[in-house]
């Protein structure tokens, strides 16, 4: 039972330093409460924001980029390129077992 006390002790202990510690302004306070005390302590700071964010409709707004993807005119050659890291380079071998592998996934398919 003593073990589990110092366990409980610790805990509490720990809760004591973060308090502490957020009301003081090392750690982001959690609570209203760490909030009002940090305050009390040092006031309240203003934040001078910049123009741009003075508004944030930029948080509406869609920034999205165009993706631009390469047209693969001959299906046959890149078969499973993106499995290899993206490299460009494998045996030919490796190339003829993978079409060989996708003419009987078809093969089966139309079965």
């Amino acid at each position: 039972m003593a073990k589990k006390s110092n366990n409980q002790e610790q805990i509490l202990e720990d809760r004591i330093i973060q308090k502490i510690i957020r009301t003081q302004g090392h750690i982001f306070p959690e609570t209203v409460e760490e909030v009002e005390l940090f305050e009390k302590k040092y006031g309240k700071t203003e934040i001078i924001l910049p123009d741009t964010l003075q508004f944030p409709n930029f948080l509406f707004t869609k920034n999205e980029k165009k993706k631009i993807i390469a047209k693969i005119v001959n299906p046959n050659e890149n078969f499973a390129m993106a499995a290899r890291e993206g490299s460009t380079e494998i045996s030919i071998e490796i190339k003829n077992k993978i079409i060989e592998d996708i003419k009987k996934a078809k093969k089966k398919k139309k079965e």
